[in-house]
């Protein structure tokens, strides 16, 4: 089983199981109040499967695995970065062997193998929209003339599923239908983290990466509250979003009541309101709490997928290429 690596090394299946000290950063466990939305049980189940095989085709624990929204806000606070996420990948790919798979997530199989990838228009950038309408537009005014790619996360989807097959068999038809770009751009984190995790050979940039490379500069002064990204926070690392905002000129205070839990509505997960519409319901009525009452003041997410949901729920919310662009 893909899950029984986490037994050796840093023993992530033990020491994960017994630990409770992550379970204020689980977004999804504080929004549902569900203990099944923590990282910890997780790790519960992967050592349950360990003890007794069978239960791999257990629905309920395929149904919590699957439900995981990869924050990695636990991961990246926990005094030793037990790999939580990897662990949930793993427990993923275990679930798909024994055919225990939630009819949510066969159902968005089954669509994002037909995916086929086309990109229109001329020029060395290549931007793959996101479908968020307000993004796209703006993304679109900034890059001026390029070739602009649509549907083009259902590798990285199928990826972060934990359909490795499929996966593959997706990227290498993106890659030729991208051929010949030498800068992509993308709002997806989604892509971003698969391009750069489990794929290799295809140079991507999140917009804002791309953004604090131009340098550009706010034609008047503005307030921004920043949801903190969990891709460029948690998993990359970078520090893009601090650059774009200095050579903008924005004066940024981050959205929340911390630096470490997050507030990105699945930005990872991606189509986790698909999988389960309940709990992302719960994960944004959470997070719109947290939203500045100064009207001046502007909300900036890094991804489409959380200023959608956001500013669905009411908030004023923009993305890195919609404030560019203003």
């Amino acid at each position: 089983m893909n899950i029984e690596k986490y037994q050796g090394d840093k023993n992530v299946i033990n020491s994960c199981r017994f630990c409770f000290m992550c379970r204020h950063l689980s977004t999804a466990g504080i929004a549902s109040g569900r203990e099944s939305d923590n990282p910890r049980v997780r790790a519960l189940i992967a050592g349950r499967i360990l003890s007794d095989p069978e239960s791999v085709k257990n629905p309920d624990f395929a149904k919590a695995v699957f439900a995981a929204d990869l924050s990695a806000a636990p991961r990246m606070n926990c005094v030793t970065h037990y790999d939580e996420v990897a662990l949930t990948l793993a427990l993923r790919r275990d679930f798909i062997a024994a055919g225990n798979i939630p009819a949510e997530v066969a159902a968005i199989r089954d669509e994002l193998v037909k995916a086929k990838y086309a990109a229109t228009g001329k020029g060395n950038t290549l931007f793959l929209a996101s479908g968020y309408e307000p993004a796209d537009k703006a993304m679109a005014k900034l890059l001026g003339s390029c070739r602009t790619m649509k549907g083009a996360d259902a590798f990285a989807v199928l990826a972060l599923l934990g359909f490795d097959k499929e996966a593959k068999a997706s990227f290498a038809k993106f890659k030729e239908a991208a051929a010949g770009a030498k800068t992509i751009v993308t709002d997806s984190s989604a892509i971003v983290l698969a391009t750069r995790e489990f794929f290799k050979g295809v140079k991507v940039l999140h917009t804002v990466e791309y953004l604090a490379g131009l340098k550009l500069k706010a034609k008047k002064a503005v307030k921004v509250a920043y949801i903190q990204s969990d891709l460029l926070r948690n998993y990359l690392e970078s520090d893009a979003a601090c650059k774009f905002f200095k050579s903008f000129g924005a004066s940024v205070e981050l959205y929340g009541t911390n630096e470490e839990t997050s507030y990105t509505v699945g930005e990872i997960a991606t189509v986790l309101d698909r999988i389960d519409p309940q709990l992302i319901a719960e994960m944004t009525e959470y997070c719109a709490r947290f939203a500045p009452t100064d009207r001046k003041t502007v909300v900036v997410a890094a991804s489409p997928v959380t200023a959608k949901l956001l500013a669905a729920a009411g908030v004023k919310v923009l993305t890195f290429g919609e404030l560019a662009a203003c």
